[in-house]
């Protein structure tokens, strides 16, 4: 029989089925960058949040409290003994408590306490004592209250009116499980012990009496009394006491809200282990959003056609017709086998294409090219050869669509869980090696511009490897009638 025959059938036999995919994923990769400039305004809100949170202001900073004698008590310091300096620090009015340990630092001595610290540092011949404390300030807010703000805000509403502040404080940004430092401040700063835990979040909220505020809409804009109560009810529904928050602050560098959610194990999963990458830029939002499950997307599709394609010869009885005629074994795996990669091929060119296309029309595609895109995508073809080959080796051992399906399904699940999981736990990322996964580095495409060949030719000397064996495997069996 001609060669290219079985091939040709093939793809006759599945046309329909093939044009039906590559329009789902053709509107799948078309549409996900139309997604890109919604989550992008997401984020700059996020951003523009973050800035108001800078209004108050926080410093570390050295409270000088009392000096020692350096001669006298150089000794203990040296040996670590911390009861004497505690008895010292008792006549100078000050209560160590009993579990506090002297530490030697980069800054010099300290006596930590659990809700201070001391800070001892040699100046000429004394000892110098500093209780070490965070000032917060938040007084730029009060400066920056601008007066002819629209009304349905009111932070205009509070100039010449008393205002209280509460600080509260948490040990994580979102403050869900936060207790109150100190209330009814009516100084625009706080001073705050420093503790051993650096990570200390910091929000200060203004508090005014709802009827100081009703008076003074009355007083700025004649407003009546009812129409004074609507806005408050719809603003601040049934409060006295009306809490307006003026900022956030912490002890930990400044992060933007973007770089903290990157930051979670659970989205290192979809970066692939990339710290670089950001939502904010297509690049890193395609990565996310689109490429971290384009293998399940296209590979479960591929394994299931795959399988019917070998394995439906199989159930439906037809091997004994099919060999019946002069038709060798390794043409008609070879043959499938070249149906499906041409498919993939066509099917990974058009996806790029069209990936391209979207992003251009959401105004992206000056930060990275069409081809950008065309490569990452060609670079999963060897990727999915493996699975086809997989999927093909199963049909030949099993013998049954049913069975194969589920072994290859099995094998891409586990493929992808090695992969994801790797990056997830530290303590797993060796299972990354053996995931085909691992060898699509898309994102030295999209973030480097760096296509690596070795990772390619490894996944096509696999895919190579595999299909050898499927056809050693099936010359061997005897067809089954």
């Amino acid at each position: 029989m001609k060669f290219g025959r079985t091939m040709a059938m093939e793809l006759r036999k599945n046309w329909k089925g093939f044009l039906i995919f590559l329009i789902v994923v053709m509107v799948i990769t078309g549409l996900m960058a139309q997604l890109y400039p919604i989550v992008e305004e997401e984020f700059k809100e996020e951003e523009d949040e973050l800035e108001r949170e800078e209004l108050v202001g926080l410093e570390f900073k050295d409270s000088h409290i009392f000096d020692l004698s350096r001669t006298e008590y150089q000794e203990h310091l040296e040996e670590g003994r911390v009861e004497e300096l505690k008895e010292r620090f008792g006549e100078e009015g000050y209560k160590v408590g009993e579990g506090a340990e002297l530490l030697e630092t980069e800054k010099g001595w300290v006596i930590q306490e659990v809700e201070r610290r001391y800070r001892i540092e040699k100046h000429e011949e004394l000892l110098r004592i500093y209780q070490e404390i965070i000032y917060l300030d938040w007084s730029s807010w009060i400066e920056g209250m601008d007066n002819d703000m629209e009304l349905g805000t009111v932070d205009f509403l509070l100039d010449d009116i008393n205002i209280t502040y509460r600080v509260i404080e948490d040990t994580a940004s979102h403050m869900a499980t936060s207790h109150i430092v100190e209330e009814d401040i009516s100084e625009e700063n706080l001073v705050i012990n420093q503790t051993e835990n650096e990570d200390r979040y910091f929000a200060v909220i203004a508090l005014a009496n709802r009827d100081e505020i009703i008076e003074k809409i009355q007083e700025i804009d004649h407003i009546g009394g009812e129409e004074i109560q609507e806005l408050l009810d719809e603003i601040f529904s049934d409060q006295e006491v009306i809490e307006i928050t003026v900022g956030m602050n912490s002890t930990v560098e400044p992060r933007d809200p973007l770089e903290d959610l990157m930051d979670t194990p659970y989205f290192r999963m979809f970066t692939a282990g990339r710290e670089d990458l950001r939502m904010d830029e297509i690049e890193g939002f395609m990565s996310v959003e689109l490429y971290s499950w384009f293998i399940l997307l296209v590979g479960l599709y591929l394994a299931y056609i795959s399988v019917k394609s070998v394995g439906g010869d199989f159930d439906e009885r037809r091997m004994d017709i099919i060999f019946s005629t002069p038709l060798p074994k390794k043409a008609y795996l070879l043959e499938k086998f070249l149906a499906l990669s041409s498919f993939l091929f066509l099917l990974l060119l058009l996806s790029g294409i069209f990936t391209g296309l979207s992003v251009y029309s959401v105004g992206e595609l000056n930060s990275v090219g069409m081809s950008t895109f065309v490569v990452s995508m060609l670079a999963s073809w060897p990727m999915f050869l493996v699975i086809i080959a997989i999927s093909m080796l199963f049909s030949v051992i099993f013998k049954s669509s049913r069975a194969a399906v589920g072994a290859t399904f099995g094998v891409i699940l586990v493929q992808y869980v090695f992969h994801m999981a790797g990056h997830m736990v530290e303590a797993i990322d060796f299972l990354r090696t053996f995931s085909i996964a691992t060898y699509w580095d898309y994102n030295s495409v999209l973030l480097d511009g760096e296509f690596i060949v070795e990772d390619f030719f490894i996944l096509l000397i696999s895919a190579g490897l595999i299909l050898a064996a499927t056809l050693l495997i099936f010359e061997r069996e005897d067809i089954p009638a």
